[in-house]
């Protein structure tokens, strides 16, 4: 039994004896790298918009909102101290509005 596997293995092993490494052509390698390359989408942003321009522009906004509350409070405080002036200039001469 012994005899016989190591007839089998002896023929299998001589069968490899005559194997050669695989080779390729010289530029198999770069053809196929360019064709992959070729075929691979574009790695890009793909909303209209870019992240630095969103972020930007909020801030932008933040800023003229900002400054817009200012306005409206300045001039909320300006009215009040006017209703505030006339009310006293009322009471000095007992005028009534």
């Amino acid at each position: 039994m012994e005899n016989k596997n190591t007839t089998l293995l002896n023929d299998h092993l001589k069968s490899l004896q005559g194997m050669r490494e695989a080779s390729t052509d010289e530029f198999f390698y770069t053809r196929l790298k360019a064709r992959m390359e070729k075929k691979l989408p574009e790695q890009g942003w793909v909303f209209p918009l870019k992240p630095v321009w969103v972020v930007g522009i909020l801030v932008f906004l933040l800023i003229v909102n900002g400054f817009m509350l200012k306005q409206k409070s300045t001039m909320i405080t300006t009215k009040f101290f006017h209703l505030i002036l006339c009310k006293i200039f009322v009471e000095e001469f007992y005028l009534s509005i």
